[in-house]
This record gives structure tokens, C-alpha cells and sequence, in this order.
């Protein structure tokens, strides 16, 4: 399209010394999101594409559902250092799957069980990381890994979710509900009515998708359920910020991740002497 990837509201632009960093901030539902992660590698054209995975999920970066065999990828070590080289898919057994099931109670709030519905309902969690991936090892970018751990995050949400309060749990979700609701009176309609047309939830995804709804949402889950947001959110923020801060031989990088990070990881590069830099729009 005519319109330029950079200018969306979605995409925050920042410098430190001779380095630029672009991060798009996505709803891992939405087919928008994953037309404008491609289109922003390709105006780029950086030295680096950073997405909100780890090692345990990198097939989710790629259509096949593994990469090609010889692709160099990077990821962290356990000391955070950067290592580069081919990798074969990890694993989805061992504390992680027993972990799944004991946060399946909790899981709605997370969103793990409506993920399986929105697949079935043809939108592909993760066509984001896809299509920037794609372009960026056409445009021979690096490809880098750069969230936590899966299993050392969900180790942490069972330890919030055992010391927090079943009725909070229920409260925030209400709570939650009742602001979507507010920005988007159709869902009353749609809850009652169960039918909702693609249409629909593609409409439902790009307007909840706006900065401030997703800030909104964060801030009502950050203060009813502090424990479980931090363990979900707040401290993914820092080990990505650290990421992206540590990736220092890359001059120009694109990080792709949800929009739920943005604020979080905007704020902790700030933090790092990174500035916001106003997009020429």
C-alpha cells in the first residue's frame, strides 16, 4: 500500500548512539498486523529481526512449522549471550506440558483456549512472526529469538497463579470483559447471540488492537493480578529490553512483538539510554 509501514501508530521508532531500532507492537490475531510486520522489514531492510519467541516456540516463525534445515538463527544462552547457528525444533514435552495443564484452570484469562478457537476460525496466531521472518531472510537479516523461555515463564505464572486469590482471578476477567465491552458495545450482542461472523472478529481484533485499549486492558490486569502480569508481562519486558540492548552488532533492527509489550519495553529501553525518536510521517 501506499501508506508507509513506519507510520503506523503501532510502530515506535528509537536511537541510541548509531543504532535504530523499529518495534511493532501486534495482536498476534489480527491479519493486519501480519501485512504491516512484512511491509515494515521491507522498508527496513535490517540487519536484524528480533520476534517475541523462544527456542521452544520457533516453529511458530515458519509456515513449514520448523525452519529449513541449514537457516541460521540467533538466540540467547543461559548467560544472555548471543549464539548464532542452526537449531531443530525443541521438545514440547517435560515440565512445560505438565505445567500447561495444571495453568489450563487459569488459562482462559491467558487466552491459551480461545487461541485454539481463532486458529479454527482461520486466523493464524503467530502470521506475524511468519511474514517477518519471511521477508527478513529475504532480505538476509538475522534472524534472533528474543523472549524468555517458555518453561521458565510459565514455572513463574503457576507460582503467581498458587499465590493468588481465585476470586481475583475472576474479578479481573470480569472487569476485563466489562472495558471490552465499553470500546466495543457489539460483543454484548455477540455473547449473547454466540455466533460470531469472521467479519466480525476481524473487526473486534483491529479495534481492540489501538495502543490505549491494549494499555487499558494491561493497566486493569497489572493492578488487580500484579503477581501473574509480572510474571506474564512485566518480566518478558525486561529480558527483551536487555535483548534488544545487548544486540549492539546490529545497526538497524525491527522487533516484532505484541502490543502488550510495547509500553513495558519502551519504557525499560528508555531506561537503558535509548530515545523515543518522532517518526517522519
Amino acid at each position: 500500500s501506499s501508506q508507509r509501514a513506519i507510520c503506523d501508530p503501532t510502530v515506535l521508532m528509537f536511537k541510541k548512539g548509531n543504532r535504530i531500532l523499529y518495534i511493532i507492537g501486534t495482536a498476534h490475531i489480527s491479519s493486519a498486523s501480519a501485512d504491516l510486520s512484512r511491509q515494515l522489514v521491507r522498508e527496513v531492510e535490517p540487519d536484524a529481526v528480533f520476534i517475541e519467541l523462544d527456542l521452544k516456540r520457533i516453529g511458530r516463525a515458519f509456515k513449514a512449522g520448523r525452519p529449513s534445515p541449514g537457516i541460521n538463527i540467533g538466540y540467547q544462552n543461559e548467560r544472555g549471550e548471543l549464539k548464532i547457528g542452526t537449531v531443530a525444533e525443541a521438545p514440547t514435552t517435560g515440565p512445560s506440558a505438565i505445567i500447561y495443564k495444571m495453568l489450563s484452570k487459569g488459562a482462559d484469562l491467558l487466552g491459551k483456549s480461545i487461541y485454539k478457537k481463532l486458529e479454527s476460525s482461520g486466523f493464524v496466531p503467530g502470521a506475524e512472526f511468519i511474514n517477518a521472518v519471511d521477508e527478513g531472510l529475504n532480505k538476509g537479516a538475522v534472524i534472533v529469538l528474543g523472549d524468555r523461555d517458555m518453561d521458565v515463564t510459565l514455572r513463574r505464572i503457576a507460582q503467581a497463579l498458587a499465590s493468588t486469590d481465585p476470586a481475583r482471578l475472576a474479578l479481573v476477567d470480569q472487569k476485563l470483559t466489562n472495558t471490552m465491552k465499553a470500546k466495543i458495545p457489539e460483543m454484548g450482542e455477540w455473547q449473547r447471540s454466540g455466533a460470531v461472523s469472521q467479519d466480525e472478529l476481524k473487526e473486534f481484533v483491529e479495534q481492540l488492537k489501538t495502543r490505549d485499549t491494549t494499555k487499558l486492558l494491561m493497566d486493569i490486569f497489572k493492578e488487580e493480578v500484579p503477581d501473574i502480569h509480572y510474571a506474564l508481562v512485566g518480566e518478558r519486558d525486561l529480558y527483551m529490553s536487555r535483548g534488544i540492548d545487548k544486540l549492539s552488532q546490529f545497526r538497524s533492527m525491527v522487533a516484532v512483538m505484541g502490543l502488550g509489550h510495547l509500553d513495558g519495553v519502551s519504557d525499560n529501553l528508555q531506561a537503558l539510554g535509548w530515545s523515543r525518536v518522532p517518526k517522519l510521517c
